[in-house]
C-alpha cells in the first residue's frame, strides 16, 4: 500500500498534490477497505489490463515498472483483491480489499464473558 501513495505522490503533476487515504469496513461485504484517492493524472488503462493477462511477455504494451503487479500479488496472497479506478473530479482510486480478520484464541481467551 505504500507503494500506491508513494506513486501518487511521484507521478503527481502538481507542486502539492493531495492524497486521501480511507480505512474502514467495505460497504455490504464484511472486509476490510484501504482506499488511496488521488488528484493526479489517470493510470493508464494498459498498466492497470496487464494486471488481469495471465501469460508472461515481452510486450511493450505495458509500463516498465512492477509495483502495482507486486501490489496485486502481496493483497492477493492475503486473500483479498485491489481495484484501479478513475476518480469522478480527476485522477484515481486504488482500493484494497482484505478478508476480515479472524479472532485469534488469545484474543478471545483474554475478553470479559
Amino acid at each position: 500500500m505504500s507503494h500506491a501513495l508513494e506513486n501518487a505522490i511521484v507521478h503527481a503533476e502538481s507542486d502539492r498534490p493531495t492524497v486521501e487515504v480511507v480505512i474502514g469496513p467495505s460497504p455490504n461485504t464484511g472486509r476490510a477497505e484501504i482506499r488511496i484517492v488521488d488528484d493526479g493524472p489517470p493510470i493508464p488503462a494498459n498498466e492497470t489490463d496487464a494486471l488481469d493477462e495471465f501469460t508472461e511477455t515481452t510486450s511493450t504494451s505495458h509500463g516498465s515498472g512492477v509495483g502495482l503487479f507486486v501490489m496485486k500479488w502481496c493483497i492477493e496472497s492475503l486473500d483479498g483483491e485491489i481495484a484501479f479506478d478513475r476518480h469522478d473530479a480527476g485522477g484515481n482510486v486504488v482500493s484494497f480489499y482484505l478478508p476480515p480478520r479472524e479472532p485469534s484464541e488469545t484474543t478471545d481467551a483474554g475478553r470479559d464473558r
